[in-house]
């Protein structure tokens, strides 16, 4: 998928859907029981973008009340007056006060899901005014890559419903964003392709075969290393590594990054052969030969 910077107004990008977040920014007191906590709260509906002309297309269908704000809660709108945009997509994020950019992660993958059903190919996403635009470029291209991921190759009617091109619709600082999304896009990438080995039958990703692709991943890399011998469950504990004879020199408190949720930030050279190794080494605990057939661990 193509991911593209666009600095103009959204109202003035020709693309086949604009999509754009949907928030409440009504005050709701928390001290309320939850049975009937904001049973009486009147929704505050907004877009999150400073564009007047995308705000007032959607402002009649968010006066109705016909939106409920859940999050990842979808509505369509064909032919937009006043906008360039063929359609707009809102995607629901429920309450403003709460939404991070975790959040924006998911509404676009959300949005992606939503627009390939529909066989459209690119859309541009306008980003919310509410994140700072680095982190919203970082989770809307994370996001939109991780929900254009597409498992079902092997299956005889297979449609090829796929986003071929990402606009994102921001400000700042060029370099700076152009950075974001590309170290965005390593990691989406990087987390569909280790997808793609947990997906794939036993028979075809083999133990063996998994190693492999450990070691072609993480060849050259200098924090990183794959290991033929199995760590015993004490070690593991100890957060420890037997490592092999090559590594001697490493013979230390290492960090197994193929552990889930113990996975530290590091730095290599490359870093899309980086993410990959590290991602890979928790396929390896997904499918279960971590303990027969490789460890992967990096360097603290």
């Amino acid at each position: 998928m193509k991911t593209i910077l666009s600095f103009s107004k959204p109202a003035e990008l020709e693309t086949e859907s604009l999509v754009a977040l949907v928030l409440d920014h009504a005050d709701k007191d928390p001290s309320q029981s939850s049975k009937n906590k904001n049973k009486d709260t009147k929704q505050q509906l907004k877009l999150d973008t400073d564009d007047a002309a995308v705000q007032s297309v959607a402002a009649d269908l968010l006066a109705s009340g016909e939106v409920s704000c859940k999050p990842l809660e979808i509505n369509l709108l064909h032919k937009p007056a006043g906008l360039k945009a063929k359609r707009i997509l809102l995607v629901s994020g429920g309450g403003a006060k709460n939404f991070k950019a975790y959040d924006l992660r998911r509404v676009a993958g959300a949005a992606v899901r939503s627009l390939k059903s529909r066989g459209i190919r690119s859309f541009a996403f306008v980003a919310p005014s509410s994140i700072p635009a680095e982190e919203a470029v970082r989770a809307i291209v994370e996001g939109a890559f991780i929900g254009n991921f597409d498992p079902d190759y092997y299956r005889s009617d297979r449609k090829d419903q796929t986003i071929d091109a990402l606009t994102i619709v921001t400000s700042g600082d060029k370099p700076a964003l152009e950075k974001a999304a590309s170290e965005a896009q390593i990691i989406g990438e990087s987390q569909n392709f280790t997808r793609d080995l947990v997906n794939e039958p036993a028979g075809r990703v083999t133990p063996g075969g998994l190693a492999s692709t450990a070691r072609e991943v993480a060849r050259d890399l200098r924090y990183i290393y794959v290991l033929s011998a199995a760590v015993d469950a004490p070690r593991r504990r100890e957060r420890r590594c037997m490592l092999a004879d090559d590594c001697n020199s490493f013979r230390q408190r290492v960090t197994s990054v193929a552990m889930p949720g113990e996975q530290e930030p590091f730095h290599c050279d490359d870093d899309k052969r980086c993410s990959r190794a590290t991602l890979l080494a928790q396929a390896s605990i997904w499918k279960n030969y971590s303990t027969r057939e490789i460890e992967v661990v990096t360097r603290p």
